[in-house]
């Protein structure tokens, strides 16, 4: 999508058209890829010479250049470190830095890959709630993850892949109930695998254990018993 790549079979499109008929600097601009791990993206001797850069080599005014860099390292909390040396950031503020670069640009589209690799829960998180406000402002925000726990408690919408083709897309429950969340060996996260060994039904089967403190009281099953060890027929919580 981003024209890193050209596809050697078949065809993408972008917006309609195929991204041969892009040039890269365009294309770039619609879609905007930020790499599993930063040190491969990030190259510039400043963190404001970094989100400035891409900018710049579109030709723009230097003065909507830092207007629109500084907005952006203020939007990833990253004001303050505009002279430092990004080799001396820490991991989460390298990918913080990295996405900053990309959206400074206004794409279309913006593709992370596996952002929380080697991070913390509360980083993750963070992370994860940063693009989906990325995602409310109108863009399509598409992140290449295996956390699917956490994903799937900010995800609109789930495609899982296996050996290159897709297996299943469509909202996260609806996805992560059903057999090709075994065929993709998805981890389904504590509550919902909870929620499906009592056979609660899979379009109210809770995604995260704050929405299983959420649920009403005594839900009715409606997948049929199973042996579960717990009696009967309703899904209590205590």
């Amino acid at each position: 999508m981003a024209g890193l790549l050209r596809p050697s079979a078949g065809e993408v499109r972008v917006m309609g058209r195929r991204i041969e008929e892009y040039d890269r600097l365009t294309l770039s601009s619609t879609v905007a890829y930020v790499y599993q791990n930063p040190d491969h993206q990030i190259f510039n001797k400043t963190v404001y010479e970094e989100v400035a850069f891409g900018l710049r080599l579109r030709g723009l005014p230097e003065g909507e250049v830092r207007a629109r860099a500084l907005r952006a390292l203020e939007l990833f909390g990253l004001r303050g470190l505009e002279g430092e040396h990004p080799f001396f950031l820490s991991k989460g503020e390298k990918r913080r830095l990295a996405l900053a670069s990309v959206y400074v640009l206004n794409p279309r589209a913006l593709i992370v890959d596996e952002p929380t690799t080697g991070q913390d829960a509360r980083f993750s998180e963070s992370l994860f709630a940063m693009l989906r406000g990325l995602a409310r402002e109108g863009r399509a925000v598409v992140v290449v993850t295996h956390s699917i726990p956490l994903a799937a408690r900010y995800a609109d919408r789930f495609v899982v892949m296996k050996g290159g083709r897709f297996i299943a897309s469509g909202p996260p429950r609806r996805v992560l109930t059903s057999p090709a969340a075994d065929e993709g060996r998805l981890t389904r996260p504590q509550a919902l695998r909870l929620a499906m060994a009592l056979g609660i039904d899979s379009g109210q089967a809770p995604l995260s254990v704050e929405e299983l403190l959420r649920a009403p009281r005594g839900g009715q099953r409606a997948c049929g018993p199973r042996r579960t060890g717990l009696a009967g027929p309703r899904f209590l919580l205590s």
